[in-house]
């Protein structure tokens, strides 16, 4: 996030004011709050989780870009139930995307972008592991991995120049084919768990243009 806020910045500085920003090839940058929420759970119990989106994106054309981001988000899950004590601890989520965009609407300052692409998404967490012989119990981290998809849809409201709020929504799809122990891979008992969610928040989003040097 550090090195979004930057590369923003940095945008900034190159091109301060981005007139008839809305039709404008270049580059552009989006980053705000977001809340996920998942529909299949990798971990008990999971929750839904607050994080965070950025992404960097280039327009080639008045309605087709392309753009690479990642987002995070932390969820509660039960950890251990002991007698009529719930320990609850906490998951964290990532994905890396690059996805293909469209503005098929616009309406005065305002437009609909709809975007689709690749994904990996990885989520791990502290669990307990109870050794059978001795009847132990050792904290490990498990790690879920994969490759899916995600699509997505923004509602944009230009503020000023390059400037809009967003509304975002998107819809992830995975089911995982990797799980480790501390960061060591190894087998799953059973099928692997889907990471399906649904993401929304409210981002801001910045059109910069062809940086001028």
């Amino acid at each position: 996030m550090k090195k979004l806020i930057l590369l923003y910045v940095m945008a900034l500085s190159f091109n301060p004011i981005v007139k008839n920003a809305i039709a404008i090839p270049g580059f552009s940058i989006q980053g705000g709050l977001i809340y996920d929420k998942p529909s299949q759970q990798a971990f008990r119990e999971m929750e839904a989780g607050i994080g965070y989106m950025g992404s960097l994106g280039f327009d080639f054309s008045e309605k087709l870009g392309v753009e690479l981001g990642v987002t995070h988000s932390t969820h509660n899950f039960i950890y251990s139930r002991e007698g009529n004590a719930i320990r609850e601890r906490d998951a964290e989520k990532n994905t890396l995307f690059i996805k293909a965009h469209a503005i098929p609407y616009r309406i005065g300052k305002a437009n609909l972008v709809i975007a689709a692409g690749p994904a990996f998404f990885d989520i791990s967490g502290p669990i307990r592991i109870v050794d059978s012989s001795s009847g132990n119990i050792y904290e490990m981290e498990a790690g879920f991995s994969g490759w899916g998809a995600v699509v997505s849809m923004d509602f944009r409201l230009f503020v000023t120049g390059g400037l809009t709020l967003t509304l975002y929504l998107s819809a992830n799809y995975v089911r995982y084919n990797k799980y480790s122990l501390n960061s060591l891979d190894t087998g799953y008992p059973g099928g692997l768990p889907r990471g399906d969610s649904i993401s929304w928040g409210l981002t801001i989003f910045h059109r910069i243009g062809m940086p001028k040097f």
